[in-house]
């Protein structure tokens, strides 16, 4: 059975194809760091959401019950 390696980690898989998930998903994946705190995202929106950490920005107004 033949052995693929991971080149940035060298983790090892039986497939190409999980060789190349394991490569999106933990090296390519988090393409948008924070420049506050260097967390990596996915996607702009859940960075641009975890920088609201940050900012102490609350854009969502808060429901008050009657």
């Amino acid at each position: 059975m033949p052995i693929f390696t991971c080149a940035q980690c060298g983790k090892t898989f039986t497939s190409r194809r999980c060789l190349l998930k394991h490569d999106n998903f933990h090296h390519k994946g988090l393409r948008f760091p924070c420049e506050h705190c260097g967390k990596g995202f996915f996607g702009k929106d859940a960075l641009v959401r975890h920088t609201l950490i940050h900012t102490g920005e609350r854009p969502f107004k808060r429901l008050v019950h009657a």
